[in-house]
């Protein structure tokens, strides 16, 4: 108890206290807990968890009246903007004990993320009213929510949105009725990763991104883009999460005219064959973002669905990318109808390479014997 009040006597001199709470995690649930508080990085048999245990710990929550805010590179390699005395305030306490016992949070976004998940989304919300420590220790006992089940899947919707930037990409309109163990739940996060340990996923077989989420008891298969994986262009990717919109439940997705096209793209790429379903879906969304050229015919037409989605995609300078994850189908045919793309494997990279270090280290008499069709035919191989 003197340790306790030694050292948050030692941060009010620093820091404006706003609160103070003891957390007590479940033995069984310690290393699960820690590795979604740290966004993902497993803490099982880790030096970290070892020095710390599986203890009752302390949690003040600040405000910092003057900070230095800067360019920081954490132990993990990111860089990112942030308060410099609350950094420096942590590693002078750990110099002061010794051991790594003592953690903060240095961003705005990583307080969102950890407070919330630490003291849960209404405790969390309610620190945005405090303006002074009235003294007390709160207890809180119990996992991080979600760590065994989530009670339903509007309380994950509203951790996700407090602490990541995510949407779901289609089928949203009906959730979360449509939601079941059958029926596979399809998300944009710009971080899979964080993504993941707010959710509280569990990887499942299939390919990158295969997630499984425990739900009223119900394992839901989730499956995870991120950016620069493929799924969508990269840039495709950033605009659906720069411009989302949000249902009346709070479930963010696609802005109407990026959800049109990135289900075009989908239906006609990554499927074998365009559905009457989304056959259904497309024609309504083009009547709500009265896009007058499309119509059933048109969408079930090879040729003009594809002139169409060329169109909208070389006018924001997205390219045809193939997923990285090996479980999406690839329609190879569809592809070879979209026009003013290039489509670039890694084989084909790799034959170019040795396209460059040929031209590079044989002698150029070498041309001029080898015939000038067979050097074509070389050429057009090593391309394609």
């Amino acid at each position: 108890m003197a340790c306790r009040d030694k050292f948050i006597e030692q941060v009010g001199r620093r820091f404006q206290i706003l609160a103070v709470y003891t957390c007590d995690w479940s033995p069984e649930n310690w290393a699960w807990n820690l590795a979604r508080f740290y966004g993902g990085r497993s803490m099982v048999g880790t030096t970290k968890l070892r020095e710390i245990g599986f203890s009752p710990f302390l949690a003040v929550i600040v405000r910092d009246d003057a900070p230095i805010y800067g360019p920081v590179q954490a132990l993990g390699g990111n860089v990112d903007v942030a308060n410099r005395n609350i950094i420096d305030f942590k590693f002078h306490l750990r110099l002061e004990a010794s051991a790594n016992f003592c953690h903060s949070t240095s961003s705005r976004s990583e307080f969102l993320m950890q407070s919330t998940l630490l003291l849960g989304l209404e405790e969390a919300s309610r620190l945005q009213h405090i303006s002074d420590w009235d003294g007390a220790v709160s207890m809180l006992r119990g996992d991080i929510e979600g760590a065994e089940s989530w009670e339903c899947f509007e309380r994950m919707v509203g951790y996700l949105n407090r602490t990541c930037r995510w949407l779901v990409l289609r089928n949203f309109e009906n959730l979360p009725d449509s939601l079941t163990e059958e029926n596979d739940l399809d998300v944009l996060t710009d971080d899979m990763e964080l993504f993941s340990a707010i959710a509280g996923l569990v990887p499942r077989s299939g390919g990158l991104g295969h997630y499984t989420a425990s739900i009223s008891g119900e394992q839901i298969s989730i499956d995870v883009r991120c950016l620069g994986d493929g799924y969508y262009p990269t840039l495709w990717e950033v605009d659906l999460l720069e411009t989302r919109t949000w249902c009346d439940n709070a479930i963010p997705k696609p802005e109407p005219v990026h959800h049109f096209f990135s289900l075009l793209y989908h239906a006609r790429l990554q499927k074998p064959s365009m559905s009457d379903r989304y056959v259904t879906v497309l024609t309504d969304l083009a009547l709500q973002i009265r896009f007058d050229d499309v119509a059933e015919e048109t969408l079930r037409d090879d040729v003009r669905s594809a002139s169409i989605l060329s169109g909208f995609m070389k006018s924001r300078l997205y390219p045809v990318t193939r997923p990285v994850d090996y479980g999406v189908f690839w329609n190879r045919r569809f592809q070879r109808l979209l026009s003013g793309f290039e489509m670039v494997s890694p084989r084909v990279l790799r034959k170019r390479r040795v396209l460059c270090f040929m031209r590079r280290w044989l002698p150029n008499w070498v041309y001029q014997v080898v015939p000038y069709r067979l050097r074509v035919t070389i050429k057009t191989k090593l391309n394609h």
